[in-house]
């Protein structure tokens, strides 16, 4: 691999350096456990969700809060109407 890159180098009068990089086998490691780390806490970092997500979590937040109201609501306002009676099958108030 090594007379390539030679090879190239001398072929392209030093261009080839610029796409080859020469680097020394502990820079290539160092590099490499960087990547790793960077990736690891990546990983164990929390991500917000995206804003449209928070939004919708909200809007559902907010109607069963509004369900939960009406609920409770509800016989107080049944109580408010007064008693249903029947006559003949038919709802009379």
């Amino acid at each position: 691999m090594s007379f390539l890159r030679k090879a190239l180098f001398v072929g392209t009068g030093g261009a080839s350096g610029m796409v080859f990089k020469a680097n020394s086998k502990k820079e290539r490691i160092a590099k490499a456990e960087e990547a790793q780390l960077k990736i690891l806490r990546e990983q164990a970092a929390p991500e917000d969700p995206p804003p449209w997500i928070a939004r919708a979590e909200a809007e559902a937040l907010a109607k069963s809060e509004q369900a939960a109201r009406e609920l409770r609501e509800l016989p107080a306002q049944r109580a408010a109407r007064g008693p249903v009676t029947y006559k003949d099958g038919k709802r009379v108030r």
